[in-house]
């Protein structure tokens, strides 16, 4: 027994897929690489010493934005795509030789290289691809590793897809985005008063 109406049955493709596309918490993160696609000096965060630092930031007079900090972190985690791009697209529509690299490794080693192509009404290209780092000594873990990434890349790597313009902001962050001015001291202390006369009258 069905409906006279069958609203709920649609043609489009992403209404029948899964639509997150990655959920890596920030916390499995040890490092953040942004960078143009066509070269240039990368803006590095490193989380060695516990929290995320920026690499080259000068403390002294410079400060991380730390909500901006945060979006590049959570950047790939609850990750979802709008819409599946056509597959017939042409290399210079979807534009990823002059986007950008968002490439993270993770504490267990993974490392999930990201591209960001063109704009394309709200939405912007993304692909993503997982590759291992250096492998495991011990043959379990290095097979453990092996089948983690092949398992990634299978459901990764055959598509692109279109993100919210959103969502890219915080992969193409630059230097300038992320880094403010140190404020200058304020309650530097008050001149001291000059010392009493000691000579007399």
């Amino acid at each position: 027994l069905v409906k006279e109406s069958l609203d709920d049955w649609t043609a489009a493709a992403e209404s029948w897929l899964d639509t997150q596309i990655l959920s890596i918490p920030p916390d499995e993160i040890a490092t953040i690489e942004m960078r143009a696609a066509a070269g240039g000096d990368p803006v590095v965060l490193d989380r060695t010493s516990g929290s995320l630092k920026l690499a080259g930031l000068d403390e002294a007079t410079e400060q991380l934005d730390s909500a901006r900090v945060g979006g590049v972190d959570a950047a790939l985690n609850y990750l979802r795509f709008n819409r599946i791009a056509d597959p017939g697209l042409p290399a210079e529509a979807l534009g990823f030789a002059t986007g950008h690299i968002f490439r993270v490794t993770l504490k267990n080693g993974d490392i999930y290289n990201a591209s960001l192509g063109a704009v394309a009404e709200g939405n912007r290209y993304f692909r993503v691809g997982v590759e291992s780092g250096p492998p495991s000594t011990n043959a379990s873990l290095r097979a453990e590793a092996e089948t983690r990434v092949a398992a990634a890349n299978g459901r990764l790597n055959p598509w692109t897809f279109l993100i919210a313009s959103y969502s890219a902001e915080n992969m193409v962050r630059t230097r300038g985005e992320l880094v403010t001015p140190k404020p200058a001291e304020t309650n530097a202390p008050a001149a001291a008063a000059p010392a009493p006369s000691t000579l007399e009258r």
